[in-house]
């Protein structure tokens, strides 16, 4: 009899656990018209429960041919207002972003089988602000910036001429602090629909899709 009970109490341990994870998704779920304060909610739940040391996602958009590029870059900061990326003023994805500035940017949350995608469109933020998160950055990064970010993208033989110009940046700044290079620029993805997809074991998949509708987000279930 107690090895029944205790069992039962084991089952329902699981069932309250797995509602605990659920019901602020649920809740969200069940409207048609969410505040960003809402949906903010939501997204923030997602990345935080996964528990990575950094949020990378994988920025797509198209050269001045149309043929589709993509790369993964580290996310500075999300919301549903807009994801902040720094990137290397004379890389190739930054003249991409100037002939066209619409992009997807989808962030996959693999411990929980999520992902996350934002369509909008890329601008870049302004010189005081990347000043500002510059002056954020660890000095380590900083210096790593200083060596490859003004010629990223070039051919090289090995990277030997970056390691030595670390180890130079490292003794011209033992005692002071890097200053902001213009090389180092921020974009910020500016979002018009956001899709958000769980994968499921044991039932259907959900997915939603987000619309901007101006201060508020529609949203409607699809079939995953």
């Amino acid at each position: 009899m107690k090895l029944i009970i205790k069992k039962k109490i084991a089952r329902y341990a699981v069932v309250i656990n797995l509602l605990a994870l659920l019901l602020p998704q649920l809740s969200l779920a069940s409207e048609s018209l969410l505040t960003s304060q809402k949906v903010n909610t939501w997204i923030k739940k997602w990345t935080d429960e996964e528990k990575m040391p950094f949020l990378m996602g994988v920025l797509a958009n198209v050269d001045n041919t149309n043929h589709a590029k993509s790369r993964t870059v580290a996310i500075r900061e999300i919301s549903d207002q807009y994801i902040l990326f720094f990137t290397q003023k004379g890389s190739s994805k930054v003249a991409q972003l100037k002939n066209n500035k619409y992009v997807s940017m989808t962030i996959m949350l693999p411990d929980h089988k999520r992902q996350i995608i934002y369509d909008g469109i890329a601008e870049p933020i302004s010189t005081k602000d990347n000043i500002a998160y510059w002056k954020t950055y660890p000095k380590g990064a900083q210096i790593r910036f200083l060596a490859y970010g003004p010629t990223s993208g070039d051919v090289i033989d090995s990277n030997k001429k970056l390691d030595d110009l670390v180890a130079k940046y490292k003794i011209e700044y033992a005692n002071k602090a890097p200053a902001y290079p213009e090389s180092y620029v921020g974009y910020k993805i500016y979002p018009s629909v956001i899709k958000l997809y769980q994968m499921n074991d044991n039932r259907m998949s959900d997915s939603y899709i987000l619309k901007k509708d101006d201060k508020e987000w529609q949203m409607i279930r699809v079939v995953p």
